[in-house]
This record gives structure tokens, C-alpha cells and sequence, in this order.
């Protein structure tokens, strides 16, 4: 009576009496081929991969089982944790993140998924040739939450090491958005106006990030070295006489 509820009681309850765990496992797999595709087998392949797991202490024979259920019953959290929990234990990254990105598809709210993606994306950093699933983590963290800072600063160590120096000016712009404290602001903007003066070209994207920078700090000296230098390039002599009084002003022997 494959599927019978009150019939399987009776043989888990023998097999509790009697420690018969491995007999247990033999008749339900026997019965897995004749049972109807649904519930009932979805229940025996998740009773075969407890039984495995748990009192016959085989972890790697208990996996095929919960994966077979997973196919079957595919938003089981549980199951999916208890993977999870092998599949990093056994070192197996491909696996870990297929499990990882099947807990993400159901996480309940955006809290999960962040915690879940940062997962993933640690995970994909560690693993050669995996970059750019690290990369579309970290995106996929700052969709969810805009002001992730450490998906920020993930992404800013990366596109620096990588010399993608476009989408690093547009990830510290996007940092300056969520930034209020007055001594990274200015690390900030210095490294904006780095990267679009050296790395881009783009002498009047450097000058007005020099130029917010001396809102912040009127006597920031790289600010206004670096303007005194920059205006003459692009033809800015008007800017140029400013910032050469604005030196002197700033910086007059007070005597």
C-alpha cells in the first residue's frame, strides 16, 4: 500500500522500536519506482534523505534524495538549508551557489536576499573565473538596498583592479549619495577627480569635482593646486585668475 500514511507509522514505528534504520531505507527506496509522481514520492525522497542523514549518519548518500525532492517540492527551505550545509562542508562551490541562488529565488524579503547575496557573491570571488557572478551579486544587493555601503566598496576594490574606470567613477558617485561624513566625502571626491583627470580624460568632469571639493573645504590644497593646473589646460583663464587669488587669499602670511 505504497503511499498509505497510517501503513508507513506502523513500519517507522518498528523500525524505532529495533533500530532497523537500514531496512527502513531499503523498503522505501524499493517502493520509490512504484510510487505515484506527487506527495507520496516527494515524501519518500525526503524521508530516505532524513533517514540517511540522520540515523544512518551517510550524508553523502542523503543528498541524491534531497535533491531528487527539490525537484519536485522546489521552494522547500529546509531542505534547501540542509544542502546548503553539505555542499559547503564538502567544498563544493558550484554546488553551494546553485543552492544559494535557489534560496534567493524564495527568500521572504529583501533583508534575506541581501544576507543571501552577499553569500553568493563571497562565495564567486573565491572561485576562479566566477567574477562576474560576484559582480552581478553585489549589483543585485545595491537594487535591493542603494545605500549597501559594503557592496559599494566590493564593487570599487573590483572595477579598480580590473582598470574599468567608468563604471568605478559612476560607483563613486553613487557612494557620495549615501555619504555624510565630511573626511570621506573628500576622499571621495578626490578619487573621482583622480580617476576623470588621469584615467578618463575628462579635464572639465575633473575641474567641477575639484570645484565641489572646495565647497566642502575652501582651502583644500589639493583642490586648488590641482584647479590652478587644470584650468590653463582646458582654457579657463577666468577660472584660472580666480583660483590664483583664491591661493593667495588663503593661504597670506598673516603678518
Amino acid at each position: 500500500e505504497i503511499g498509505s500514511v497510517e501503513l508507513e507509522g506502523t513500519v517507522e514505528a518498528t523500525a524505532r522500536a529495533h533500530g532497523l534504520w537500514v531496512e527502513l531505507a531499503t523498503i522505501y527506496t524499493a517502493c520509490l519506482d512504484d510510487a505515484p509522481s506527487g506527495p507520496v514520492q516527494a515524501r519518500l525522497l525526503k524521508r530516505l534523505g532524513e533517514l540517511h542523514r540522520d540515523s544512518l549518519r551517510a550524508p553523502d548518500a542523503a543528498a541524491p534524495f534531497f535533491e531528487r525532492f527539490l525537484e519536485l517540492e522546489p521552494g522547500d527551505e529546509r531542505t534547501l538549508a540542509i544542502l546548503e550545509e553539505y555542499y559547503e562542508s564538502r567544498g563544493d562551490s558550484g554546488a553551494l551557489a546553485r543552492v544559494l541562488g535557489q534560496r534567493l529565488d524564495i527568500a521572504p524579503d529583501d533583508q534575506a536576499k541581501i544576507a543571501l547575496s552577499y553569500r553568493v557573491a563571497d562565495l564567486a570571488s573565491r572561485a576562479q573565473g566566477e567574477s562576474g557572478r560576484a559582480v552581478d551579486a553585489w549589483k543585485r544587493i545595491l537594487e535591493l538596498d542603494a545605500s549597501e555601503a559594503r557592496a559599494k566598496d566590493r564593487l570599487l576594490a573590483f572595477y579598480r583592479e580590473q582598470g574599468d574606470f567608468e563604471s568605478l567613477a559612476d560607483m563613486v558617485r553613487q557612494k557620495l549619495e549615501y555619504t555624510d561624513d565630511p573626511d570621506e566625502r573628500l576622499d571621495l571626491l578626490s578619487d573621482l577627480a583622480r580617476v576623470q583627470e588621469r584615467e578618463l580624460g575628462r579635464l572639465e568632469d575633473a575641474v567641477r569635482t575639484y570645484q565641489d571639493t572646495l565647497l566642502l573645504a575652501p582651502q583644500n590644497i589639493l583642490a586648488l593646486t590641482s584647479l590652478e593646473r587644470l584650468y590653463p589646460r582646458i582654457g579657463d583663464w577666468a577660472g584660472q585668475l580666480t583660483i590664483l587669488q583664491r591661493k593667495r587669499e588663503s593661504f597670506a602670511d598673516p603678518r
